[in-house]
């Protein structure tokens, strides 16, 4: 079975997303649904009727609902020439391996992680960070300094810039040291001009799951069996 998963910000409009090859089954959730609801999606190429065509969604206040064509999940063949311009409602997995620098000097690099609180999960790293990446949902990894062991964790919650003490929220306590990884908010971002864009699957539905400015993830794979 082949399976990837992922994070991306919502936008409140269809939006195509880029994972190199055409699912067999996909699964979004809303992670911060505005009404406090628990919203999720399912579609499988085995939903092979006109009422669940393009899957079911599922939120906690009102069970399941059916999701006909143009209203759910639906494969998405890539558009191999791309775009003469940067897209937003096209997203692909970012490239970029360490989002710990964007946009700040050398001298101010992210490299140290301060334990403020242990029973609060809090802390602060060394210099201000930019909040156009980093914030809820990033991760990060932290080689302790007392047994130099790595340590990955979440940030779950983020105020200011996180330079100051406890600002940062993990989603474990993670003793001070150094930082080796610190990721993006979001696994997903739009695609840039004159890049091809891969398969993958389309979000139709966006009164509940792809919800604007709202933390989303998936899982999309393929099944072992024959198509």
């Amino acid at each position: 079975m082949r399976l990837i998963s992922g994070t991306f910000n919502g936008t409140g409009a269809a939006l195509q997303v880029g994972i190199g090859f055409i699912p067999d089954f996909v699964r979004v959730w809303n992670d911060e649904d505005a009404g406090g609801l628990a919203v999720a999606a399912v579609w499988s190429k085995n939903m092979r009727t006109a009422d669940q065509q393009e899957g079911v969604l599922s939120s906690s206040d009102a069970y399941f609902t059916e999701l006909v064509a143009g209203a759910g999940i639906a494969i998405y063949r890539g558009t191999p020439d791309g775009f003469s311009a940067a897209q937003t409602a096209y997203i692909v997995r970012d490239t970029s391996p360490n989002k710990q620098g964007a946009n700040v000097p050398t001298a101010s690099r992210i490299t140290t992680w301060t334990l403020g609180s242990a029973a609060n999960k809090t802390g602060n790293w060394n210099a201000e960070c930019s909040t156009t990446y980093v914030g809820e949902g990033s991760r990060i990894a932290i080689r302790q300094s007392v047994d130099d062991q790595i340590k990955w964790a979440t940030v779950v919650a983020m105020t200011s810039n996180g330079d100051q003490a406890n600002e940062v929220t993990l989603s474990e306590a993670i003793s001070a040291g150094r930082i080796e990884f610190l990721s993006g908010m979001y696994d997903y971002l739009g695609i840039g001009a004159n890049t091809p864009m891969p398969a993958g699957f389309v979000i139709n539905e966006t009164g509940k799951l792809n919800s604007s400015g709202e933390l989303c993830h998936f899982e999309a794979g393929q099944y072992d069996n024959d198509h």
